[in-house]
């Protein structure tokens, strides 16, 4: 299986606020042998991609909330 993403590293530098921290454009093949029929690939692509927690976050990304605490040191 082959992923591949386009990430802008001038993202980082100070002033670029026009440019995506985040990586863009996913792609992904997967070479499959396999006795099943092209129909039958084709359905199991189309519940993979419906039922993949990583590939639906992309997709419908959800709010995330996090804190930073400051540990006591004892």
């Amino acid at each position: 299986m082959d992923v591949e993403a386009e990430y802008d590293p001038r993202a980082q530098a100070p002033g670029n606020t026009d440019i995506p921290v985040y990586p863009q454009n996913f792609r992904y093949e997967v070479r499959i042998d396999s006795p099943a029929s092209d129909e039958e690939l084709a359905r199991l692509h189309a519940e993979v991609e419906r039922v993949c927690p990583i590939l639906n976050l992309i997709r419908n990304p959800q709010e995330i909330k996090g804190q930073v605490v400051r540990a006591v040191s004892a």
